[in-house]
Order: structure tokens, then C-alpha cells, then sequence
């Protein structure tokens, strides 16, 4: 349980991405300290709006059964640039994404990801702001089979935080993860492929594996069609050569033989970064 007492001294912003990796760590900062966080700890859920419905659940869920507050927080254009929601007034339909977007005038690609660093990132860094601390403890859920985003994140400069990834330290793999949440009563309620969640996070995310997001065009084509109206209206796609209306016309016309096989997320197993 050492790996997982928060650091003294400092309060902290713990991330709760909604995802089994991240509820899995705070169960373990949860046992660590009794069952009872300290009061500067804080728990942080940003909703983008892109957020599949059973990943909001889950939040809520983990709040009720592990009897702690979780702060619901979305991205707002006007001061404070950030708004406090709960699970019935959470955005569903991509409303502060799509308000960012318009806000930019195009959309977040592979070189330009503002979106995880407004909607995620500086919205936490804005609320723990908001509640008069200066500098504090981020408390991420990087694994230790992800080493390469512990480095990367370790050699960035941050003004007020420091990182703290018990994960890592602990050197829980994305198995450990999964064979936690299959003892438990309760879990996410998306697919879980050997560890990984292909439907996790922003549901139609650029870093996604084309398979993934081809099958998120053919079960819930309602949502694709949310990312494609966004590169309509911009005239710019997420990912370069390749727009979404391509890709519904693509899975329009393919057979189901297209997709026996196992979808998968190319993308750090199928997480996305908070920073």
C-alpha cells in the first residue's frame, strides 16, 4: 500500500479518467489511507460530452460504492472556464468539445491536441486554482507496461504540479487491472478485450485504431455522425487524408465478414493522456 499514500505536504488533484485503469488506483489510494481521503485530496472527473453513456455510469457508480465525492467538471467558455456538473447534468451529446472546436475554428489532430489539454488538463488546473492552491500533487494512473508515458511525462515541466503515477511504481500491468475489475461486483460496462477498452474515453478519438472507429460507425452511427459534422463544419479532418464521411461510406458498403474479427485500440492500449 505504499506505492499508493499520497505524498504529504501538498493537496492533490487525483484523475479519474471514468475508466478501469484509473478506478482501480483509486480503490488502492482509497485502501492506502482507510477508506478516507485527505481533506486537500481531490477527485477529478473532466467530461469532454464524447464520453460513451456507460463510462458515465461508471463514474457515478465508483463514487457511490467507494464512498467518495468525485468532482464532475466540464469546460465552459466564459469565466471560470470550467463548470461543475454531476451524472445528470453531464454534457452527452459533445457540447464542451464541440464548443472548444468552434472556439478554434478547427479540429484537435495528431500534431495539435488541444483537446485533451483545454477540456482535460487545464480545466482540473483551473478548478484546484479556483480553490486557492497554489501548486499541488496530479495524481495519474500511467501503468508500469506503460513506461514510455511515465518518461514522457516525468521529463515535462510543470509550474505548479507534480506528478505522482502509484502505477507505475507498483508495476501494475493492464492484466492486474482487468482481474481486479472481474473479482469486483460491479464494472465498466464496455467491452474489456484482454485488458483494453476499445469504446473507452472520447468515443470516436483520432488516436483510436480505423477498426475501432469503423466499428463504432457501424453500432452507433449516431455518434460518428457527430465527428463528422465537426469536420464539416470546419473543412478540416482529425486525421490527415482520412475524413469521416469516408469512413461511414466505407463501413456502408462493407459485409459483416469485415469485422469478425477483434476490434482493437492502437492507442496506449486504448487510453487518453489527461496531460
Amino acid at each position: 500500500m505504499i506505492h499508493y499514500k499520497l505524498p504529504e505536504g501538498r493537496p492533490a488533484a487525483i484523475q479519474f479518467s471514468g475508466g478501469r485503469t484509473s478506478g482501480f488506483m483509486l480503490h488502492e489510494i482509497l485502501k492506502a489511507h482507510n477508506g478516507k481521503l485527505p481533506d486537500d485530496a481531490h477527485v477529478l472527473f473532466q467530461n469532454t460530452g464524447r464520453e460513451m453513456p456507460e463510462t458515465l455510469d461508471f463514474v457515478h457508480e465508483v463514487g457511490e460504492r467507494f464512498g467518495v465525492k468525485i468532482t464532475w467538471l466540464e469546460f465552459r467558455e466564459e469565466p471560470p472556464r470550467f463548470a461543475i456538473v454531476g451524472h445528470n447534468s453531464a454534457a452527452r451529446n459533445g457540447e464542451p468539445f464541440e464548443a472548444l472546436i468552434r472556439k478554434r475554428r478547427y479540429v484537435p489532430n495528431v500534431v495539435t491536441r488541444y483537446c485533451s489539454d483545454v477540456l482535460k488538463y487545464r480545466t482540473a488546473k483551473r478548478y484546484m486554482l479556483s480553490l486557492g492552491y497554489k501548486k499541488w500533487t496530479s495524481v495519474i494512473g500511467f501503468r508500469g507496461d506503460e513506461m514510455h508515458r511515465v518518461v514522457k511525462m516525468r521529463a515535462r515541466r510543470l509550474s505548479r504540479e507534480v506528478a505522482f503515477m502509484p502505477m507505475a511504481g507498483a508495476g501494475v500491468s493492464k492484466l492486474d487491472v482487468k482481474a481486479f475489475w472481474d473479482a469486483q461486483m460491479f464494472d465498466l460496462r464496455l467491452m474489456n478485450i484482454k485488458g483494453n477498452t476499445p469504446l473507452g474515453n472520447c468515443d470516436g478519438c483520432f488516436l483510436k485504431s480505423e477498426k475501432n472507429l469503423a466499428n463504432l460507425c457501424r453500432n452507433h452511427p449516431e455518434k460518428a455522425d457527430w465527428w463528422k459534422r465537426m469536420e464539416d463544419e470546419t473543412g478540416a479532418s482529425f486525421v490527415k487524408d482520412r475524413y469521416w464521411k469516408q469512413l461511414i461510406k466505407a463501413v456502408e458498403n462493407q459485409h459483416e465478414m469485415a469485422f469478425e474479427n477483434e476490434t482493437f485500440c492502437n492507442n496506449d492500449f486504448g487510453t487518453c493522456e489527461v496531460y
